[in-house]
Formats: structure tokens, C-alpha cells, sequence
């Protein structure tokens, strides 16, 4: 079957061929939306290459809609069992990024070259700053696609696959003991405990905010050692001087929790 599709007028776009000597004409996908630009026509073209021409596919009207991608990707959305900031952020990620690309399709005829095409868009997309899309944000935004389809899965003929995007790990440029005790001199020194306590720990804010006084002081302290140079903890000659130095700070003097005030 040879398949053709013109402009008819602006904004407007058909799909035409031949069957069993008759002459059809698709002014709208299988859904009822109609020809609007060329991702819309290339979705009908690969229907009809994929699947054939079978009028029940274009009776839109008693189409279930439940499957169009929007409807599908935005009804995810709702229901993700996510942080409310991430949820946020993936749905301004589905609004501006995905239905724009595949919001008119049925999820069910998503397939390989489609999710290979989009990856494309993403890689050679430039942003309001004038930038192309980073590697690791492209990561970031294909494995959302992918976690979206993962939820469908059952409802999918086949899975589509989706290619591994890789994003260059940044260079991380460590201080040694002496550029450490040279930045040490400008903090000040009611500062100093928690970053003194953060250095010989190796503890991260988050690590260090969640300790209780008695992990760091007394019989049931915990032992953090560190021995500079390495990059590693173990037993040396700064053995838990952190906890020590943390102890001290003024607004900690009675409170539980060395992170916090009373």
C-alpha cells in the first residue's frame, strides 16, 4: 500500500491511498484529533504501515481515550507515589517536554523509532539559555519516560526500548590537609564545630544534622576515625575528634540533638 499526505491548507494536513481500488482519504487519527502538523501525519503513516487500514481503527468516537498519552502521562502523574517537590517537577516535565511530543498518540502504538526519535529531539534541543540539553539531564528526563511506560506495561503489546543515555561523571578536585587548614582560618569561629566535626567524619549536613549527643559522647559513642590523604575513614590520629569539637558549640549545650536547638 503506497501512502501519501498533503497540506490541504495551513495547519491542516490528510493522508490518502488506495485500497481494494478505492480511495481513502484521513483528515484525523485514529482518535478523532486532527492532522496538524507532521509528528500527527508520521504517527498515521506508521499506523497504517504497522497495522494496515481497518476502518473500525477510525471510529474515533467509540474510541477508549483512557490510552491517548496525554490522559495516560497526566493521570500517572496524579498518582505517583513520589515527594511532593519531584511530583511538582514531573509534571511540568510531562506538560513541557513529553505530550508536546507524544500527547497525541495511543500509548499502546508508541514504538522503538518513536522513543529513539525523541531522544534526538532531546540531544540537539536548545534551551531558553541557548544551551543544548545536558547528557545528564536527557538521563534524567529518558528515565522518567521510561518509568512512566514501566507503569503500563501491561497494557503495552511490546515494550518499547529505550537507549542508554550516558552523562560524564564531574571531576571532583580534592583539597588536601593544608588547602583544608588554610580554608578553616576564615570560618569563623562559632562555625567552626560543625564543619571541624563534618572534615574528621566524613559526615554529609543531612548525616551530621540527624546524630543525638550520645552517638558522639560516652561509653556508646560512635568511633569515627580518619586519616588524611586517603579519602577513607579508619583509625588515626584524629579519632573522633569531630564529635569532641561539636560538643562545645553553644547552642548545642543541653539539646539532644547535636543538629538543632532546644
Amino acid at each position: 500500500m503506497k501512502i501519501h499526505y498533503r497540506q490541504t491548507r495551513p495547519g491542516h494536513y490528510q493522508v490518502y491511498f488506495s485500497q481494494n481500488g478505492k480511495q481513502i482519504f484521513l483528515q484525523k487519527d485514529p482518535l478523532g484529533e486532527p492532522l496538524r502538523d507532521m509528528d500527527q501525519v508520521k504517527a498515521v503513516v506508521g499506523h497504517l504501515k504497522g497495522n494496515g487500514y481497518d476502518p473500525s481503527d477510525w471510529n474515533w468516537w467509540k474510541k477508549d481515550k483512557s490510552y491517548l498519552f496525554e490522559n495516560a502521562i497526566n493521570n500517572w502523574v496524579k498518582l505517583s507515589d513520589c515527594s511532593p517537590e519531584w511530583k511538582e517537577k514531573r509534571k511540568r516535565i510531562a506538560e513541557n517536554i513529553f505530550i508536546p511530543h507524544f500527547g497525541k498518540m495511543d500509548v499502546r502504538e508508541v514504538t522503538d523509532v518513536r522513543i529513539a526519535e525523541f531522544n534526538a529531539n532531546l540531544k540537539d534541543k536548545v534551551n531558553l539559555k541557548g544551551k543544548k540539553n545536558s547528557d545528564k539531564y536527557r538521563k534524567i528526563l529518558m528515565g522518567e519516560l521510561k518509568c512512566f511506560f514501566n507503569s503500563i506495561r501491561k497494557s503495552l503489546k511490546e515494550m518499547p526500548t529505550f537507549p542508554r543515555v550516558k552523562a560524564q561523571e564531574p571531576i571532583i578536585r580534592w583539597i588536601d590537609e593544608k588547602g583544608q587548614d588554610e580554608t578553616f582560618e576564615f570560618i569563623p569561629p562559632h562555625h567552626k564545630p560543625i564543619f571541624t566535626f563534618m572534615r574528621f567524619t566524613a559526615c554529609r549536613p543531612n548525616e551530621a544534622g540527624g546524630l543525638l549527643k550520645k552517638n558522639l559522647l560516652g561509653a556508646q559513642a560512635i568511633r569515627f576515625g580518619y586519616r588524611p590523604g586517603e579519602g577513607k575513614s579508619c583509625q588515626g590520629e584524629h579519632e573522633n575528634q569531630g564529635g569532641e569539637a561539636l560538643s562545645h558549640h553553644p547552642r548545642n549545650r543541653g539539646s539532644p540533638e547535636i543538629g538543632r536547638q532546644n
